[in-house]
C-alpha cells in the first residue's frame, strides 16, 4: 500500500499544471508503478492507472483520490487479494 501512495505522489508531481492526462504522463506512472517492485505488476499498474484517469480526469487532482476505492478491485483482480 506504501508503495501505491508513494506512486500516486509521484504521479501528481509529474503531471504539474496540465488538464488531462498525456501519454506522457501517463507512460510516467506506469513505469513508476512497475518499477517500484521486482513482482510483475503490468496488470494491477494499468488498472490501477485506468481507474485512476477516472477518478482525476485533472491529474492534479490525483491527491483527492480515494486511493482504496482504485487499489481493492485492481488487487482482485489480478488475485492479489
Amino acid at each position: 500500500m506504501k508503495i501505491v501512495v508513494s506512486l500516486l505522489f509521484i504521479a501528481a508531481f509529474l503531471v504539474g499544471c496540465n488538464s488531462g492526462w498525456s501519454d506522457t504522463e501517463k507512460n510516467a506512472y506506469l513505469d513508476a508503478c512497475k518499477n517500484a517492485t521486482e513482482m510483475d505488476l503490468n496488470e494491477y499498474c494499468d488498472c490501477t492507472l485506468e481507474k485512476l484517469m477516472v477518478e482525476a480526469p485533472n491529474p492534479n487532482d490525483v491527491d483527492k483520490v480515494d486511493m482504496d476505492k482504485i487499489t481493492g478491485p485492481c488487487l482482485e483482480s489480478v488475485g492479489l487479494k
